[in-house]
């Protein structure tokens, strides 16, 4: 490659061809300092992936929620399914089916009335002994009547479905001929009190033999009214087929840490239905 002097003249001079390194010049603080120039051979890149030193770089899944028509999911109507707080999956009613890759039932501090602050991060406990420790109750005080501090609450990894219609980035990961997202799930309160059951139950008998992430649920939003005239959107939980032992067989070798590893309880807790 030829380079010109200051002088205007041309020398000869060499430097590798464009397909052995890349040069990125990179200015100091304010854009004034010393420029560093760093290579980079491409042919170390894997073409059409994310290679290199990706170990500190944290995956974040999105989470699935139901829409109050409040905060950050304003813009969607009440009962609505919503996935990383911008794509829609599924209005009120209408059923979204997934699959159950781990959950785990705990116990989380339960604020409300006039304690009530959307700023403040409940505290959670994995055991009754936990909570019973550290100064909390899980039932009813006859004596005093005074209610329960702690509720069951439960945290699930899940695949998503695509939807039909639906277009979305987080869908990206195809098992028999479907297209589907990993995502959480967190249920708190009422809602939690909904699905903790279910999923109990089905992963000690109908899901017991092939694990529960060989089940297809549909989940749906219902409307409940409750005793003190409040009404708000619960989620309904139903157990509508299995997956066959090729996916199932597929869902293994792709999750098979999250199908052994316990979602973390203390991870985002205000995307949880609060109910």
């Amino acid at each position: 490659m030829a380079m010109k002097k200051a002088d205007g003249t041309v020398s000869a001079g060499t430097t590798a061809a464009p397909d052995a390194k890349m040069e990125a010049e990179v200015l100091g603080e304010g854009g004034g300092g010393e420029q560093a120039v760093a290579l980079l051979n491409p042919q170390s890149m894997v073409f059409g992936g994310f290679d290199g030193d990706t170990e500190g770089i944290a995956v974040r899944l999105p989470f699935l929620q139901i829409s109050y028509a409040q905060g950050k999911l304003e813009a969607f109507r009440k009962g609505s399914l919503v996935l990383g707080g911008a794509d829609l999956l599924a209005n009120p009613g209408d059923p979204l089916r997934i699959t159950v890759l781990s959950a785990r039932a705990y116990w989380k501090e339960y604020v409300s009335g006039t304690s009530y602050d959307p700023n403040y991060i409940p505290k959670v406990f994995a055991t009754v002994a936990e909570v019973i420790a550290n100064g909390g109750s899980v039932k009813w005080n006859n004596e005093t009547r005074e209610p329960p501090t702690y509720k069951t609450a439960v945290r699930a990894n899940i695949l998503i479905e695509q939807p039909e219609g639906v277009m979305s980035g987080y869908f990206g990961i195809k098992l028999g001929g479907k297209m589907y997202a990993p995502a959480q799930w967190g249920t708190d309160k009422t809602a939690a009190a909904v699905v903790a059951p279910v999923l109990k139950s089905d992963a000690g008998f109908a899901l017991r033999e092939r694990g529960l992430f060989s089940g297809v649920y549909e989940l749906r939003t219902a409307s409940k009214k409750f005793e003190s005239g409040f009404q708000s959107f619960v989620p309904v939980l139903k157990l509508v087929g299995m997956h066959p032992d090729d996916t199932v067989r597929q869902i293994k070798e792709l999750f098979g840490t999250s199908l052994t590893s316990a979602p973390d309880i203390g991870a985002a807790s205000e995307v949880e239905c609060q109910l």
